[in-house]
């Protein structure tokens, strides 16, 4: 019915929740998913909070069973403890945490609609044309070094130098770095591989990362990088194998690279660096939003 929350209590997605509402109805659920009916004198949307918060992922971390699929019982779904104010006072805090949800929402489109316009116009501006310019094939522009595994034990959360692996989000953190900041890296392996990257800062580059070194002077760095980010989806049709797909050194060296002139090249940058920035600054803003959210569950929950 309405007003329900859906948990689910089997599989990859233990601990997901959401909200039944009336477009959903009429459903029908399965074995892996728990019907949570809140009582009258309880605020669903508060309720669904706190089953999102981080204090619940917690417990679920240390209550699931491992195995061939985690899952949770509803007898351990019960002993979950929280703090429970007055039906009013969950109303009030349920209706600020969906503002910062919704503003959270509203950013995530901004950053999306960004990131769309950013690819059309790397698309526009590098043309369709081969009329007049060079293509060359990577290996003439760049050496593609593959990076160095680490062992997962000397990983932390948090850290001064991110580990980039095969995904497109880092593995964790270390202490050392073994590649210089302002290095363009490529994913090899995982289901990501072919993911282009512009490093900001120092980083460890994994076993299932290549990154491009000694740039010829023939191409800008950034120009390089704009490139290959707007053919991404061809660089991932590179890929083979199905269990671990990876993208081999060799096949990577022959992605051929249309090199316009240098001034040219420097406008691109020039364009394509102005809605980067952008894009920069409202993924920092959605991140102190989560930030803020985090915090406030954090001290409701205590």
């Amino acid at each position: 019915m309405h007003g329900d929350i859906l948990f689910a209590i089997a599989g990859a997605t233990v601990g997901k929740v959401n909200i039944v509402t009336e477009d959903l109805l009429p459903a029908n659920t399965n074995q892996a998913l728990a019907i949570i009916r809140v009582n009258d004198n309880e605020d669903y949307v508060f309720i669904y909070q706190v089953l999102k918060s981080e204090k619940m992922r917690s417990y679920i971390k240390d209550s699931i069973a491992i195995g061939a699929q985690p899952n949770m019982n509803l007898a351990q779904m019960g002993n979950f403890c929280f703090s429970r104010p007055h039906i009013n006072e969950q109303k009030k805090i349920a209706s600020f945490l969906t503002t910062i949800d919704k503003r959270i929402q509203t950013q995530n489109k901004i950053i999306n609609q960004l990131k769309a316009l950013i690819n059309s116009l790397s698309l526009q501006s590098f043309g369709d044309e081969t009329q007049g310019h060079t293509f060359l094939p990577l290996k003439s522009l760049c050496s593609i070094k593959k990076g160095e595994q680490i062992n997962g034990s000397q990983l932390s959360v948090s850290g001064l130098y991110y580990v980039m692996n095969g995904g497109i989000t880092p593995s964790g953190y270390h202490s050392k770095f073994n590649t210089t900041a302002g290095t363009i890296s490529i994913s090899e392996g995982g289901n990501s591989c072919g993911y282009v990257q512009y490093n900001e800062t120092d980083f460890w580059s994994g076993g299932h990362c290549y990154t491009l070194l000694n740039i010829n002077s023939a191409v800008e760095k950034k120009y390089l990088y704009y490139y290959l980010k707007a053919y991404e989806s061809q660089i991932m049709t590179l890929r083979i194998g199905s269990g671990l797909p990876n993208i081999q050194k060799s096949s990577l060296e022959k992605f051929e690279v249309k090199i316009l002139q240098l001034d040219k090249q420097k406008k691109i940058i020039s364009l394509l660096d102005n809605f980067s920035k952008k894009v920069s600054l409202e993924i920092e803003i959605n991140e102190k939003n989560h930030q803020l959210k985090k915090i406030l569950l954090m001290a409701l929950l205590i």
